[in-house]
């Protein structure tokens, strides 16, 4: 259950990040596909070990799946700080943040995307491991 809620928890914030246009404000298709591309693998990969369960296979997690959800983490939490240097560290400072804010744009979006291509890269790792689990015939 650990896991599951650490899904519902990532997906769930990415989900409202993506739809109040904090994630590339400039663009509305690159951050949905992103988040859409997340949300398919953690589906597949649940999917998967349900039906690896139903057959006796324990499908454990794997240090490309731990390091995504770690990156993911990472991602989500630059990704909040852009707004909160923004709009209250410039204020609680009194102090012109505004030269920092690209570069923290950039770094957040840069985790997120890499994040994003490690999370469908640990997926497809995971579906190439585990196949046989869809290709073997059941007595």
């Amino acid at each position: 259950m650990d896991a599951l809620t650490d899904k519902i928890a990532v997906l769930g914030v990415l989900v409202a990040l993506t739809d109040a246009r904090l994630i590339l404000p400039d663009s509305r298709i690159i951050p949905v596909m992103m988040f859409l591309l997340i949300l398919t693998r953690d589906f597949m990969i649940t999917g998967m070990r349900l039906m690896a369960a139903t057959q006796g296979v324990v499908v454990a997690a794997e240090k490309g799946g731990k390091f995504k959800t770690i990156l993911q983490i990472v991602a989500i939490s630059a990704l909040l700080l852009v707004p909160a240097v923004e709009r209250d560290l410039n204020h609680f400072l009194q102090a012109d943040l505004s030269p920092v804010l690209p570069w923290l744009r950039w770094f957040a979006f840069g985790t997120y995307a890499v994040a994003t291509f490690l999370t469908v890269d640990s997926g497809v790792r995971y579906v190439l491991k585990y196949r046989h689990l869809f290709t073997e015939k059941r007595g």
